[in-house]
């Protein structure tokens, strides 16, 4: 009979116990650890990327990711400068171990497809180490009316840029900047014409 009363009492035990246990509160440090985690695995992407992409047609060309906190992305091109597109802004997200993805949109202004006003891109990143990745992309332009007038693929690969030290400035460069003012104080005109990254 004890015996009897033992075996039905099992059950009953294992299920306040597990009762017990789904209502036992979890410690808010597991939630802050898993948090932190989530945001050290984001923030490996974070930074300014030099990407070198290949589209369909084969053609190569450079571009610049920036990947900020809090998922915000900003893109500029070689295409950007004849300003045949606008500044390039989108978003982007973890989506697994060493895995991202991203969308940017730019408004279009080309003579020479006047109907496309807007340019999306939308891709997937592998991260290969702590400072490159690949990636596979997919861009749509749009006309007017939100209708797609061109897409395609690309493919890109990426290196991060980082902090480069100055190693080539003479010490006497102050020197040679005071020289080129005369005798009266007056800066001579050929020194004061800005040269901007010309040689």
């Amino acid at each position: 009979m004890k015996k009897k009363i033992t075996y039905l009492a099992m059950p009953i035990a294992l299920t306040g116990l597990v009762f017990a246990l789904y209502l036992s509160p979890v410690s808010p440090s597991a939630f802050a650890d898993d948090e932190t985690n989530r945001t050290f695995l984001a923030r490996q992407l974070e930074g300014t990327w030099r990407v070198a992409i290949v589209a369909e047609d084969g053609v190569p060309f450079q571009a610049l990711y920036t990947f900020a906190r809090g998922g915000v992305m900003h893109e500029t091109d070689e295409f950007s400068l004849p300003l045949k597109f606008g500044p390039s802004q989108g978003v982007w997200e973890r989506t697994g171990p060493n895995r991202y993805a991203y969308t940017w949109e730019s408004f279009v202004s080309d003579p020479n497809f006047p109907d496309d006003v807007k340019l999306r891109v939308h891709g997937v990143i592998t991260l290969t180490g702590r400072d490159t990745y690949n990636a596979q992309a997919q861009y749509e332009f749009f006309d007017a009316e939100g209708n797609v007038t061109f897409s395609g693929c690309s493919t890109e690969q990426a290196t991060r840029m980082t902090i480069e030290p100055v190693t080539s400035c003479p010490a006497d460069a102050t020197q040679r900047q005071s020289s080129s003012v005369n005798k009266s104080g007056v800066a001579n005109s050929k020194a004061n014409e800005p040269k901007g990254w010309r040689r």
